[in-house]
């Protein structure tokens, strides 16, 4: 996931410069993912509801960390230095240069938070597979992995690819609709 958000960073960097993506939603899940592996001890001990409301509240106190403060909205409770927005480290960070722009911007925080409480959410809805493990399946998991629409199923189940391509095809046809217009 990480790597392709690299891909998509570098070949927006390359054929589409003003419409760049840095640090955009796929370098975030990635990020997150492999912030995952130190922090799962930690968190396995936390009781997963506990867990959910201390990650989402967190979210919400970091999520103006890129307007330099944190808070509550707009009630702004702890200015941040201005030298923690100095480089492209610290916007990959969530503290972000001056001058930096991308069209697709998450950074690790206040995002990672928000990615935290999924974590605590999957363990609340399923904490009975531990106790469940006689039956092949917990009913809760049965239910949620039936597809009601087999096509959304599919969709589902390969979004990482129909990510990475939606766009080459979008702009693809774009540029043949105004390819043929121009003709015709």
């Amino acid at each position: 996931v990480f790597g392709g958000g690299l891909l998509i960073t570098i070949v927006t960097l390359l054929f589409m410069p003003s419409s760049r993506v840095i640090f955009g939603v796929l370098t975030l899940i990635g990020s997150s993912m492999l912030l995952m592996i130190p922090c799962e001890y930690l968190f396995e001990k936390i009781s997963p509801l506990l867990g959910a409301v201390i990650s989402f509240v967190t979210f919400l106190f970091v999520k103006p960390v890129n307007d330099g403060y944190f808070g509550f909205g707009k009630m702004e409770l702890i200015t941040l230095p201005r030298e923690w927005y100095s480089s492209l480290f610290s916007t990959y960070l969530g503290f972000p240069e001056q001058g930096f722009w991308s069209t697709d911007y998450f950074s690790i925080l206040p995002w990672f938070f928000l990615f935290a409480t999924g974590y605590f959410v999957y363990r609340i809805v399923f904490a009975n597979d531990k106790e469940c493990a006689m039956q092949k399946e917990s009913s809760v998991r049965r239910i949620l992995q039936k597809s009601i629409c087999p096509p959304l199923g599919f969709v589902g189940r390969n979004s990482l690819l129909i990510y990475m391509l939606h766009q080459p095809v979008v702009y693809g046809v774009l540029y043949l609709w105004n390819m043929f217009s121009k003709i015709g």
